[in-house]
């Protein structure tokens, strides 16, 4: 039942964010909502999901929490491409007044956050074919442990690069609600430490 209330919690607080920091605060329209609000919902979920699986002491509960995080983050991944374009992220391209002759293109913030989602995708796809195929020997957690951080290290590189720039500029955050993207970054880095505790104060 705990595992059912942390999935819970977890998507509902996401979508509750969300819903308030762009449709209620930022007036971004609710028809946005299936695609554009909700593709950012399940990201923070997703990745808050994969995060704490590391932190959880059944082998079970790391699979059913570890599995909500890898369908969310799944499902990102169709969603992403289908309003990837200037109009819902204007500033992952470059703008006319920028470089003559990449109008249009991704800047290279964009192209590193890329790359890493696309590492961390393929991260987590090895993580998935390991968790059904492999049993739950010391040497196979260890390993999919280690799986598991390097997905949220490469997670946080690309909310970084996809979002870093606004972080700092408080005045334009609605109802002042940090961005999902620093939300995420955070979460990344705090369960990444938290995972490294708990292991050293295991081993000591």
């Amino acid at each position: 039942m705990r595992k059912l209330g942390l999935i819970a919690g977890v998507l509902g607080g996401s979508l509750v964010y969300a819903v308030l920091r762009y449709n209620v605060f930022k007036h971004v329209p609710i028809e946005h909502f299936p695609l554009f609000v909700f593709n950012k919902a399940i990201c923070l979920g997703g990745l808050t999901l994969i995060g704490c699986s590391l932190l959880l002491g059944k082998p079970e509960d790391r699979r059913s929490v570890g599995w909500c995080g890898l369908a969310m983050v799944g499902l990102h991944v169709l969603i992403s491409p289908l309003i990837f374009n200037s109009r819902y992220y204007a500033k992952f391209f470059i703008a006319e007044h920028e470089t003559a002759g990449e109008i249009g293109k991704l800047t290279w913030q964009a192209e590193i956050s890329m790359l890493t989602g696309v590492v961390g995708l393929i991260l987590l796809i090895w993580l998935g074919v390991m968790t059904v195929t492999s049993g739950d020997t010391s040497s196979q957690i260890k390993l999919k442990g280690r799986l598991v951080r390097l997905v949220l290290i490469f997670s946080a590189i690309h909310v970084f690069f996809m979002g870093y720039t606004g972080w700092a500029d408080f005045s334009h955050w609605p109802g002042m609600m940090p961005p999902i993207t620093l939300v995420s970054f955070v979460i990344a880095v705090v369960l990444l430490g938290a995972s490294w505790f708990r292991n050293n104060g295991a081993s000591a």
